[in-house]
């Protein structure tokens, strides 16, 4: 330390050479520079990268058709955490020749049903809720009337690859990744079939959104079963980041609506039939007389049936049909069973409508 101007001056000693004369070289420092400062441990951790989570794809054979050539193709769901960026599927005739055939850019909601689902009926609201795992963001409530047109549509397994799209109009998270969903609309999309059917706990679901994309896939290919494989776009087909399925398509796009509305009408012995054509394209208008049609050609099949066994079946292109006094009398009395379904050129026999009469 040496006097300064105002206080004492520290110096940290450098050099000293002893000669005739001592010459010592220093520095000026300030000490509270080396004194101990109490201060918080700061930890600085370095972020690791996250490996890409495990694939689940699923092929889904919907019938969303808008009257375009993809109303065959199937819809491809692609779920990971974390998201691995671009997924590639890539397909297979034989097994071994696999091409890809798409890309996925975002991942689809996939997740299951952890309560069963009762029946319900195509035709009116079911007034249930049951709970769901999905991952959060998955969905958020909305009004009736956006139901109606059309939000918050799901695909819920109601058999190994059996798909009913149904809507729900709340959707309430109630823990990290688990919702409670309800009430429903079941049977959307011409899949009335399955709504009167328990969907029992543990069915896959998937929430469609951009998220679900059509795949190219030619009509040939209806019915067939066919390899694929899904994986990270960036990485190697044989990468085990791929995950391989196996599925089979049947074009469900281009199978014709059930018709609605079948009556049945006594006159003179005879049986005057009635339905409402429906359509699976463009059937939302309210400006013109009727929908589109949606097919090449109309066209019906009529069954009469009695205890199971079948009496007749006649084709017509009115939807209308006359079940005749003396065709009844040569088809002997009994209940009758009536099954009236479109036929489409591509598909054959949709879905049937049945009624019984005495």
């Amino acid at each position: 330390s040496l006097p300064g101007p105002m206080r004492e001056e520290a110096y940290r000693i450098e050099r000293i050479v002893t000669a005739e004369a001592r010459e010592i070289e220093a520095v000026r420092i300030d000490p509270a520079l080396y004194r101990t400062v109490s201060a918080p441990e700061s930890r600085v951790e370095t972020a690791l990268p996250r490996l890409p989570g495990p694939l689940t794809a699923i092929l889904l054979d919907l019938p969303r058709a808008e009257g375009v050539a993809g109303d065959a193709w199937p819809h491809l769901a692609v779920a990971a955490d974390p998201w691995p960026g671009p997924v590639a599927l890539y397909r297979a005739t034989t097994g071994a020749d696999f091409r890809q055939i798409a890309t996925l850019g975002r991942p689809a909601f996939i997740g299951h049903l952890t309560e069963a689902l009762p029946p319900g009926h195509a035709e009116l609201w079911q007034r249930v809720t049951v709970e769901a795992v999905l991952p959060t963001g998955a969905l958020g409530s909305v009004e009736a009337l956006a139901v109606l047109n059309g939000a918050n549509a799901l695909a819920v397994e109601a058999a190994p690859g059996v798909w009913e799209i149904v809507q729900t109009r709340d959707a309430v998270l109630v823990a990290p990744g688990r919702y409670r969903l309800g009430p429903f609309l079941r049977g959307r999309r011409g899949t009335e079939a399955l709504a009167g059917t328990e969907i029992p706990a543990g069915a896959r679901l998937v929430v469609l959104d951009e998220g679900v994309v059509p795949v190219e896939t030619a009509l040939e290919l209806r019915g067939l079963a066919r390899s694929y494989r899904a994986g990270p776009a960036s990485r190697a087909l044989t990468d085990k980041a791929y995950v391989a399925f196996e599925a089979t398509t049947e074009a469900i796009g281009l199978r014709p609506f059930t018709p609605a509305h079948l009556r049945a009408r006594e006159d003179e012995g005879a049986l005057h039939l009635t339905w409402i054509r429906r359509t699976r394209i463009g059937g939302d208008t309210w400006t013109t007389p009727d929908v589109p049609l949606g097919e090449t050609r109309e066209r019906y099949r009529v069954r009469v049936l009695r205890a199971g066994q079948q009496l007749r079946q006649v084709e017509t292109d009115t939807p209308s049909w006359t079940y005749t006094a003396a065709q009844r009398a040569a088809d002997g009395s009994g209940p009758l069973t009536l099954r009236v379904a479109q036929i489409s050129d591509t598909w054959g026999p949709g879905p049937e409508r049945e009624i019984t009469h005495a």
